[in-house]
């Protein structure tokens, strides 16, 4: 894997709020277009707080929730989430923030309030670096196509034992669109214009949106690969052989699964996915995480992932559009 500073900008500000104020203020906009990632290393920023009032300065319309997700997650202030509740075990894979729904934001901050003992990076990828190694032949294919997204939210009454065990892969409606009555649910997908349907006797919210894999970035004025085509697929390379084969085990397939993608009403073909896991690997850029690191996205161009990590890891995201 190539180090991140060779593909994005990387700079240090020496815990001078004079410095880190003036460069968000001033050049984080164009860096932002040209690089499409910045690490700020060695901030003023100390916890979540500190993250809500800088990011302020870049992202002027943060989001106050995170509603439809597919990994539970939680506030730490009125804009600032934890970065996901999944268990350090499982490695998530690269992925454009919400980009199966309306209201996906243009920029991503990530805070790093605790460093893990080991593990735990944030890998990063620009578009342009994946779409780099596709063929020809995959290229052609996904050009013009649209991509249906599939999610399906499992009732909290109705969680067996073994989902409450991997909650995070069972993620509630409840907890998705954070309200416990069906009709409120209703009215959240309304608001996001998800087609929606109650299944399973009722139980089950299934959600389906539908985008192109390919869309226009605004400031940029291109097109640009933007979606989770993979990260949403049920495969074993997006999954992990772990959740993959504990899936299988419980009887869940691509038909009733949490998540799942499709194309022109088709499953994506083996080679198209294997094409895709290794365009993806190849383009990972990472870093190892230091206490009060500040990572800037631009959700558009870059697409980020976590690795799998042991001991304490608090990573403070704030999210949204400039």
């Amino acid at each position: 894997m190539k180090r991140f500073s060779e593909r994005f900008k990387l700079i240090d500000v020496n815990s001078s709020d004079s410095k880190l104020n003036a460069y968000l203020s001033n050049e984080i906009d164009s860096d932002l277009e040209k690089f499409g990632a910045i690490l700020i290393r060695n901030t003023p920023i100390n916890n979540y707080g500190d993250l809500e009032k800088y990011g302020k300065i870049f992202i002027k319309k943060p989001y106050l929730a995170y509603v439809g997700g597919v990994v539970p997650r939680k506030n730490y202030s009125k804009y600032v989430f934890n970065s996901t509740e999944l268990n350090g075990l499982f490695k998530i894979k690269l992925h454009n923030e919400l980009a199966y729904q309306e209201n996906a934001p243009d920029r991503i901050a990530f805070f790093c309030e605790q460093q893990p003992l080991i593990g735990g990076e944030t890998p990063i990828a620009h578009e342009k670096d994946i779409t780099g190694h596709f063929s020809n032949s995959l290229k052609k294919f996904l050009d013009k196509k649209k991509i249906v997204y599939i999610r399906r939210y499992f009732s909290k009454e109705k969680l067996n034992s073994v989902q409450r065990l991997f909650s995070p892969f069972f993620l509630t409606w409840q907890d998705a669109f954070s309200c416990e009555k069906k009709d409120h649910a209703e009215l959240k997908c309304k608001e996001l214009n998800l087609k929606f349907s109650w299944i399973d006797a009722a139980d089950t919210l299934e959600v389906r949106s539908e985008f192109p894999i390919f869309v226009n970035h605004e400031i940029l004025n291109k097109k640009v690969f933007f979606n989770q085509i993979f990260t949403q697929n049920h495969n074993r390379y997006s999954l992990g052989s772990l959740v993959y084969y504990t899936y299988k085990v419980l009887g869940i397939n691509s038909d009733n699964a949490p998540r799942n993608t499709i194309i022109d009403g088709q499953e994506l073909e083996k080679k198209d996915l294997y094409s895709l896991y290794t365009a993806y690997n190849n383009a990972e850029r990472s870093f190892k995480w230091k206490n009060q690191d500040l990572l800037i996205l631009d959700n558009k161009q870059v697409l980020h992932a976590r690795n799998t990590f042991v001991g304490k890891r608090k990573i403070c995201v704030m999210m949204g559009n400039n």
